[in-house]
């Protein structure tokens, strides 16, 4: 599962990049592959560190949010391996993680695609320890403005939401 993430990251990379004309020609295939592997090893760090809430908030967006810890985690460890590989820096490297990241997110969360969800996505991220939780169900329940999960749900259960009634069946 973590090589079809892989895949997939690899494309939008590869579509961020070209699509970047301050990247010289001659460069494009590192950067392209310094961003896809930066993206992907990102993800999995904020996944071990518990970022969950923060990863959510990202990949349920129809933008990806500015300021969000994961983001910004990602974008500076993708700015290093770029500026290493290839010179690259700056604002270009988060504007292409920002793209590859909200390219991900939109992939997982449509019901029309079945190439990836937040299944396979958090499964692969995690080593496939989601515990049997099924993310996609949950996250819909949780939905309530039906916007995308994200932290304004995630507030309104705590400020009063019923979240066991919304979790109600949900683990078995």
């Amino acid at each position: 599962m973590l090589d079809n993430l892989m895949d997939i990251v690899k494309g939008f990379s590869q579509k961020a990049v070209s699509e970047n004309a301050s990247i010289p020609d001659d460069q494009k295939a590192a950067a392209s592959h310094s961003l896809s592997t930066s993206v992907v090893e990102g993800l999995k760090d904020q996944v071990a560190q518990g970022n969950l809430t923060d990863l959510f908030d990202i990949f349920s967006k129809k933008e990806t949010a500015t300021g969000n810890p994961a983001l910004t985690g990602i974008q500076s460890s993708a700015q290093a391996a770029l500026s290493q590989s290839t010179g690259i820096s700056g604002g270009n490297v988060s504007s292409m993680v920002t793209h590859v990241l909200g390219m991900l997110g939109k992939k997982a969360g449509d019901p029309n695609d079945q190439g990836l969800d937040f299944n396979g996505l958090f499964g692969s991220l995690s080593g496939g320890k989601l515990g049997g939780i099924d993310l996609n169900n949950a996250m819909s329940r949780l939905d309530d403005d039906h916007d995308g999960f994200g932290l304004d749900d995630v507030s309104r259960l705590f400020s009063g939401g019923n979240i066991l009634g919304k979790l109600k069946g949900l683990f078995g």
